[in-house]
């Protein structure tokens, strides 16, 4: 009973907090609303993760067959709301200077807000989804839900972008529901999934009774369809305008959490294939994840505004992360899985950085943006680990889940794929400094009318004097800040013995 009124509570808390922080008659009380939900939130999140170690990683279940916390489901709500507590603290301040500079109105504002918990409402509750059917709904509602912040500030690219996002995912998720139903046609033989064809706790135990030949088309289309909303080259092109034309908070969490999500979909399909179709799996995984990875390249090298620049690093990462899955076996899909909570953790780091320095300057085009270490040393240092974290840079914590990756691809054999990760990963670092040089140095230069950083201290209702030491960030955005940069800095040397634990259920359930 506690397990079922738990779960409950996780998917219908978002949900509340949107509906609340929305309201006009709470308005006054709108940023205590946020915070309160998102943190209890995640303060019930940890609950059930407890409960998951304490039954040693057998699942809590609402409805057998049909919602479950697993550790897979687990590891994605963890990630949900971590980085959505992180995102609303960053919001708040981050977007009370928005509305004070005239870029949308008080009824955009309570728009925005209840998009926002909805999205992270959304998520979780595909990640609780243990039928491959509500999943692929759970991820289309993301979709739906997710597009309509890309278009919040209404202007021309932004509306184009959003447009661009949905046509593009609905392609690719139309393509992942033929793969299911592909997927259906595959079960008709097998007695113990009749009425029951989509569970995927049967389909997994009954995976070498499928029919190979259906169960290929339906990866393949599920990979595509999946792929397409994870950002994978060359289904990618929605990706940059989203990220670049969204608020900052929104680009974090579609960055960190929304990619994941249509990976997890990925993910359930690939641990239901029948073990004679494994080798050939994994081989495409590999193949999409090189290209996608060496695709990414050359489009960092030669971006520039400082969102696209970031879009096209999860271009690469999400290609890493299918990589890693390519090399087959709970090594690869452990490596994939930490290399998932690490680029969350960085790139939401990295957008919200951007976000606030694009803020201060007035603009987005990183040739005009300068000397941002002297003009505001806290957020150029955020925004300085943040670039060298995202480019895989030693000791920082993507540094370690790429070294996994790249030891497991050489140890099973994988060595051109393994070198071509190698040589990616060496020129994006050199990119990424290239770029962290010439904004973080130079003569500093803010666009008349919009906040320098002494002028932004307090924002958010906060006092002046609790924002002192963060160089005039206000203390919610800060928050955020000192949380993902700590974990940035010691994720690489020490990763928390729990979320070893939980990543290596989730690797071994699959």
């Amino acid at each position: 009973m506690l397990e079922a009124g738990l779960l409950i509570a996780i998917i219908v808390l978002p949900f509340v907090t949107a509906s609340l922080a929305a309201m006009r008659a709470l308005s006054a009380s709108r940023d205590s609303v946020q915070i309160i939900g998102a943190s209890v939130l995640l303060l019930l999140t940890l609950f059930a993760i407890t409960l998951l170690f304490k039954r040693s990683g057998e699942a809590l279940v609402l409805l057998p067959g049909w919602l479950a916390l697993d550790a897979l489901g687990a590891f994605m709500v963890l990630l949900i709301a971590l980085i959505g507590f992180l995102a609303t603290l960053y919001g708040i301040p981050y977007m009370a200077e928005e509305f004070r500079a005239g870029r949308f109105s008080s009824s955009a504002y309570r728009r925005y807000v209840f998009l926002f918990h909805t999205f992270l409402g959304a998520m979780i509750t595909a990640a609780l989804m243990m039928n491959l059917g509500l999943l692929w709904v759970g991820i289309e509602l993301t979709t739906l839900i997710s597009a309509l912040t890309v278009s919040f500030y209404g202007r021309p690219t932004s509306l184009e972008a959003a447009w661009k996002y949905v046509l593009m995912g609905s392609v690719g998720l139309t393509l992942a529901l033929l793969g299911l139903i592909f997927l259906f046609v595959a079960t008709t033989n097998v007695p113990e999934l009749q009425g029951q064809a989509l569970d995927w706790q049967l389909l997994h135990e009954t995976r070498n009774l499928l029919a190979p030949n259906w169960m290929m088309l339906a990866f393949v289309l599920t990979l595509v369809g999946y792929g397409t909303k994870a950002g994978l080259a060359p289904f990618h092109f929605w990706l940059p305008d989203a990220h670049s034309e969204s608020p900052s908070p929104v680009s974090g969490v579609l960055s960190a959490l929304l990619l994941n999500t249509a990976l997890l979909g990925l993910l359930r399909m690939l641990s239901i294939m029948p073990d004679t179709l494994l080798a050939e799996a994994h081989t495409l995984l590999r193949t999409i994840g090189a290209f996608s990875l060496l695709f990414a390249v050359p489009f960092i090298f030669v971006q520039w505004d400082i969102k696209r620049l970031l879009a096209y690093s999860s271009v690469e990462h999400m290609g890493i992360i299918v990589l890693a899955l390519g090399a087959g076996g709970v090594s690869g899909t452990f490596a994939a899985l930490l290399h998932m909570f690490n680029h969350s953790v960085v790139k939401s780091l990295a957008f919200f950085s951007a976000g606030r320095i694009s803020q201060v300057y007035g603009t987005k085009r990183i040739a005009q943006i300068k000397g941002a270490v002297h003009a505001m040393p806290f957020v150029g240092g955020v925004w300085m680990l943040a670039m060298l974290g995202a480019a895989g840079t030693p000791p920082f914590n993507v540094f370690l889940s790429e070294w996994l990756i790249m030891k497991t691809l050489f140890t099973e054999g994988h060595v051109v794929v393994g070198t071509l990760m190698v040589t990616a990963v060496v020129l994006v670092f050199a990119a990424f400094v290239t770029v962290t040089v010439r904004m973080l140095y130079g003569t500093p230069e803010t666009k008349e009318g919009h906040a320098s950083p002494s002028e932004a201290r307090g924002a958010g209702g906060v006092p002046e004097r609790a924002t002192r030491l963060l160089g005039g960030t206000s203390l919610w955005m800060g928050i955020s800040f000192v949380v993902l940069a700590a974990y940035v800095l010691i994720g690489g040397v020490v990763v928390p013995s729990s979320l070893t634990t939980l990543i290596r259920w989730a690797a071994e359930l699959l």
